[in-house]
């Protein structure tokens, strides 16, 4: 009996630890959804991801025409993978609470092959949304 009781908690934190190492699937669909949008140069749906606090730095007709520059500088946008992920929930009287998802993707543009990061936040009873893009690729400073 003992050892059916042993079993029976090992496989409850068996279960727990592996989903406990899966990636939030509205994180994953955000950011499919916004290559998407992206590969098929649908720049204005690619706009409707980005957050208020997005767009506090930077206005979205400038976001527009970053976009198009990024496919004027690296081509098309041929493919994406995502390579990994992070998830930080906060809670607490001084901060905003919610989850933050940080998720990292090889994105293979027609000129170049390039790292970049989303980092998505969801507030508690809230919209998920994207609130910071960054890349790795030194064409785009050029």
């Amino acid at each position: 009996m003992k050892r059916l009781i042993f079993l029976f908690y090992s496989f409850i934190l068996l279960a727990g630890f592996l989903s406990g190492c899966t990636l939030n699937k509205s994180a994953s669909t955000l950011g499919d959804n916004y290559y998407e949008a992206v590969q098929n140069k649908d720049y204005n749906t690619a706009l409707t991801y980005f957050s208020s606090a997005f767009y506090s730095n930077i206005s979205q007709s400038d976001w527009l025409q970053t976009l198009q520059n990024i496919n004027t500088k690296l081509g098309d946008l041929e493919s994406y993978k995502l390579n990994g992920w992070n998830e930080n929930v906060i809670a607490g009287a001084n901060a905003q609470s919610g989850t933050t998802y940080t998720l990292q993707y090889q994105v293979v543009y027609a000129n170049e092959t390039d790292n970049e990061t989303l980092t998505m936040f969801q507030p508690t009873g809230g919209q998920l949304q994207i609130e910071k893009w960054q890349t790795s690729s030194t064409i785009l400073l050029k």
